[in-house]
């Protein structure tokens, strides 16, 4: 038997059983959404992007805006887009 004849039996099979595959497949959906739903979350974060330039030197709205690439990018990176993230 060569790995075509294997092949083509298999697939036949397949077709014959149809709808036990389909069936199956459906509660095995079925199983693992109910599994998903029932665990819980494993992590989760929270973070606050704040930026570390003096008041003086730069507007907060427009330093965050900076930052969040809502304006044009700032020119030194180590005084105009510094950041901190507070867990």
């Amino acid at each position: 038997m060569t790995s075509q004849d294997l092949t083509q039996r298999i697939v036949l099979k397949l077709i014959k059983f149809k709808w036990l595959v389909l069936l199956l497949g459906i509660a095995g959906a079925v199983l693992l959404f109910f599994y998903a739903k029932t665990i819980e979350p494993v992590y989760t974060a929270r973070a606050t992007v704040f930026p570390l330039t003096a008041a003086i030197e730069n507007q907060t709205a427009s330093a965050i805006g900076n930052l969040l690439g809502g304006a044009e990018a700032p020119s030194s990176f180590s005084r105009e887009a510094s950041i901190n993230i507070v867990e």
